[in-house]
């Protein structure tokens, strides 16, 4: 227990209280001397460790990124300027460029950590054939183990014998006991001394937290290794790049837009693929099997790493500039302006589509994921299903050849040009010809106050869209609309057993058609009956579904040749509705109440979609307890009356005068004393406070929640677990919303007392004016002092109580066992 600072039993949960005690000739009060002694060493100590973890700090976060940097700039400028203006560079710098060399850090141990991983993979996964070929042509000569369990060979010329680490002492064994007497002769080396030094090696050694000075070595080895990998990984194949650029004429285009290094460096690559392919050739014809085998092993690994640059990098990329492309009349934009953009801020804008282009590719597979849930198993056969078990997309990259995954690509291409083109551009050019009012949106700030524009559009993306995601089982209703539309498809055309595959035996399905039950061609798919197919071998293997059988009616391609046009026509119907309809609702709503002004369209957009989606859910509310009966139907008005007013109350409380009071807290703390001069009158918007109040909620909500056991975070959790249905109103006030209102009006209102009582204790006006405007800030910084100082007295009080038991502590008596109470139980349980 004094090793494991438990103050718990394990067993029982029981404190455990120890009572110290001291020498007799401790005195009451340690002497000056003695305490003065002990503060000094501990400073000394503090000193200490600040000094080596400074140093620990200076060496992983300064040195090493600064080299990284320097060395960069060194091996692609052709130039040492970058080292010898080092003495002369200003603070502002140095700092920038240990920022970005530790993001280049970053990324060399990214790309060899990849490299060891897909290394493993290919050993354990298993290559492409002719590599496998290659590995059973280089394997060596199986030969006869003549090893013990030790691992040693038992020969008489094995040099470990000769030394002495088996039965007998050799001389050089001798001189190594005699030298190191207390060690066995197992621990003087052997097999054993490299699993030492493995279980030695730890990450706070290595790092430096261990207070030792090894680290120092370990910070010039990732230095090396930082300058091996910019050289192997970005210098070689960016020089090759750029010859290749030259040759062809367009480098000088390319270094126009810093995009253009990227697509140097891609190039590059390419060349080191091909030059790997044809050394591999070349080793092959000449029948060198090593040679064959390290060459083929790096063209598996440029190549994942060039499939994946294509899967992760570039076709998001290509996908985000199509969409802007498609939506430029969205903004009353141009082709040029996005160009003029490009060169401006190549970085901001290539990044900008990139994510644009990655959250397409992400709510395009979630669709296709949710499409499988509804539809017949095997609808979607020339679709990759990303839940199967056995799809592993970096297998196939180092299986598939490079020809089978460019085709890929590009028809993913078409797939998503053409969708693109579907939901994006066509509906805009309808609604710009037949509602021309709708579009261009304004995307402009409505006001000079950048502070309300950005507390707003944080409060919608960051609280109100993440609980109408969360609360409102979006996914869940767009899969029974999805639902919905394929029966109501799936009925009119007659196709509803290949579709869905739920009602196979019924309609004109199977009267005038026939049962077809052969999944995708060069399957061997099983049935029995109706059930799956379960056939997962053909020479198109890896496009293995699950198949269902279904019935094909007459004119079968007729019918799903309209069945795609269907589902375009729905799928524009959609999207011209999504870009019509909420925008507009939302300007009549908030013309209402703001019909002056310009708003941005993101809370036009917002206002409507929030009022469609609460109409929708009454009206869906409505319908289901009507069909119920008419007595059921006023008992569940009733109950969400009741629940009504219990979110009007909470809202009103907890997201209405608790976030305003924060807002106001943090205005009059922060913002007025730094923004509003004295000689100038504050004005307070509420609606801004409120906006920040409702930030500041969300933030110290989650905060709490994620910090230590307390009575707030339980009354937190005990709310929010109990949900708006079974909410104890008396308790939300009484233990939430009372105490922190509270204690904010104390905040508010004392010293707001204050300073108005200063005119009748005889001070002048202009001085209570001064101190109206500095009490806040000066409240805040007079409680952080008082905490601070309470900090101070108990961590003086934990440092007088260890200088007192290093000179007179001699032992510890557990104070609350009682050892007869505990032989009772024992005897207890024993009968």
């Amino acid at each position: 227990m004094r090793h494991s600072k438990k103050e718990f039993c394990e067993l029982c949960k029981h404190p455990i209280k120890f009572q110290p005690i001291y020498a007799a000739s401790m005195p009451s009060w340690l002497p000056m001397s003695a305490l003065f002694s002990g503060i000094i060493k501990t400073f000394l100590h503090a000193i200490k460790l600040w000094l080596h973890y400074s140093l620990v700090a200076l060496c992983w976060l300064a040195f090493v990124p600064l080299v990284s940097f320097r060395t960069y700039k060194c091996l692609f400028s052709g130039s040492l300027s970058p080292y010898l203006s080092l003495p002369y560079d200003p603070v502002e710098t140095i700092l920038a460029d240990c920022f970005k060399g530790s993001i280049i850090v970053l990324i060399s141990f990214c790309v060899i950590l990849s490299l060891v991983w897909l290394r493993d993979q290919i050993v354990n996964g298993g290559g492409p054939e002719w590599l496998e070929n290659i590995q059973d042509e280089a394997q060596p000569e199986v030969v006869e183990d003549r090893t013990d369990d030790s691992g040693i060979e038992d020969n008489e010329e094995n040099l470990v014998g000769r030394l002495g680490w088996e039965e007998e002492a050799g001389p050089l064994a001798n001189q190594l006991e005699r030298a190191h007497p207390a060690q066995n002769n197992e621990d003087i080396g052997g097999p054993n001394i490299i699993d030492r030094a493995a279980e030695e090696l730890t990450w706070e050694r290595m790092l430096g937290m261990d207070g030792s000075l090894v680290f120092i070595e370990y910070v010039f080895w990732v230095a090396t290794l930082n300058v091996v990998s910019i050289t192997l990984f970005g210098l070689i194949p960016y020089l090759l790049g750029t010859v290749v650029a030259m040759a062809a004429g367009v480098d000088k285009d390319l270094e126009a837009v810093l995009v253009g290094r990227g697509a140097i460096l891609l190039i590059g690559y390419i060349v080191v693929f091909l030059l790997m392919g044809y050394g591999h050739s070349i080793a092959r014809f000449l029948n060198w099997t090593r040679v064959q085998h390290v060459l083929g092993i790096g063209f598996i690994i440029v190549k994942v790493a060039l499939l994946l640059a294509l899967e992760v990098a570039i076709f998001p990329t290509l996908s985000g500039w199509w969409i802007d492309i498609c939506s430029l009349k969205l903004c009353d934009s141009t082709l040029a302006d996005r160009i003029n953009y490009l060169y401006t801020a190549p970085g901001t804008t290539t990044f900008l589509h990139w994510l644009v282009g990655m959250v397409f590719v992400f709510y395009f597979a979630s669709f296709v994921l949710l499409l499988r849930q509804v539809m017949r198993p095997g609808v979607l056969w020339f679709l990759k299903n990303l839940n199967d078990p056995d799809f592993h997309p970096i297998q196939e990259m180092i299986t598939y050849s490079v020809l089978k995954h460019v085709r890929r690509f590009a028809i993913s291409c078409v797939v998503f040009g053409v969708s693109i083109l579907l939901i994006v551009w066509a509906p805009l050019t309808f609604i710009s010809a037949m509602l021309p009012g709708v579009i261009p949106y304004s995307v402009e700030m409505s006001t000079e106050s950048i502070l309300g524009e950005i507390s707003l559009e944080l409060l919608l993306l960051q609280v109100v869209l993440p609980q109408l995601l969360e609360q409102s089982n979006s996914r869940q209703w767009f899969k029974n609309s999805l639902r919905v539309w394929a029966i109501g498809v799936a009925r009119m055309l007659g196709i509803r057993s290949y579709l869905l595959g739920d009602v196979p035996n019924q309609g004109e399905e199977c009267s005038a058609g026939k049962l077809i039950n052969i999944g995708v061609p060069g399957y061997n798919n099983n049935i029995e009956g109706l059930g799956m197919g379960a056939a997962q071998t053909g020479p198109n293997a890896e496009l293995f579904v699950p198949f269902q059988p279904y019935y094909r009616p007459n004119q079968f391609k007729r019918r799903v040749a309209t069945l795609v046009g269907v589902t375009c026509a729905s799928m524009f119907l959609l999207f011209v509705f999504i870009f019509s309809v909420p925008v507009s609702l939302g300007r009549w709503i908030l013309q209402l109440f703001m019909p002056s002004g310009q708003l941005h369209e993101l809370y036009t957009f917002a206002c409507g979609l929030y009022t469609l989606w609460a109409a929708t859910r009454l009206s869906t509310l409505l319908y289901n307890w009507a069909v119920q009966g008419l007595a059921l139907f006023f008992q569940k008005v009733k109950e969400w009356s009741v629940v009504m007013v219990k979110c009007v109350y909470f809202a009103l409380t907890v997201f209405g005068l608790i976030p305003v009071l924060f807002g106001l807290l943090y205005e009059m703390i922060l913002l007025l004393p730094i923004r509003v001069p004295l000689h100038h009158t504050p004005v307070h918007l509420l609606w801004q406070d409120w906006g920040l109040g409702v930030l500041f909620v969300k933030i110290l909500y989650a905060g709490t929640l994620t910090g230590p056991d307390w009575h707030f975070k339980r009354v937190l959790e005990q709310v929010f677990q109990a949900g708006v249905m079974q909410m104890d109103v008396w308790f939300v006030t009484t233990r939430l919303v009372l105490p922190v209102v509270v204690t904010q009006l104390h905040l508010l209102c004392i010293p707001y007392t204050l300073c108005s009582s200063l005119p009748f204790l005889g001070f002048s006006d202009d001085f209570a004016h001064v101190c109206h405007r500095r009490i806040y800030p000066g409240t805040v910084i007079v409680l952080l002092a008082i905490l601070l100082l309470k900090l101070q007295l108990k961590q003086f009080k934990r440092l007088y109580i260890k200088i007192k038991n290093e000179r007179y502590l001699i032992g510890t008596r557990l104070v609350n066992f009682d050892a007869e109470q505990v032989r009772t139980a024992f005897t207890q349980t024993e009968t």
